[in-house]
């Protein structure tokens, strides 16, 4: 988990605007932007996830059939190689 949470946070980190903030929110690392809460992300037993919220989840459906999502969590499993 912890590689792929390394992987996830390089991939993260080299999308959000430079002027993004890195801090602990709802207990995850999280990255805020113009006060506001961007993405979170964290890990579990057999997965990582990202939680940018319900509308890019909506927005985006089409694109995430591939992957496991609820209202607000996008989850990739750790046997699988991140999408880019």
């Amino acid at each position: 988990v912890k590689a792929k949470l390394k992987e996830l946070y390089k991939l993260i980190s080299s999308l959000v605007p430079k002027e993004a903030t890195e801090v602990i929110s709802y207990g995850i690392p999280t990255f805020k932007f113009k006060g506001k809460n961007l993405i979170h992300f964290g890990g579990a037993k057999s997965h990582v996830a990202i939680y940018p919220g319900a509308e890019p989840i909506a927005y985006f459906a089409e694109e995430l059939k591939n992957f496991k999502t609820s209202k607000g969590t996008i989850q990739f499993k750790l046997s699988e190689k991140l999408p880019n």
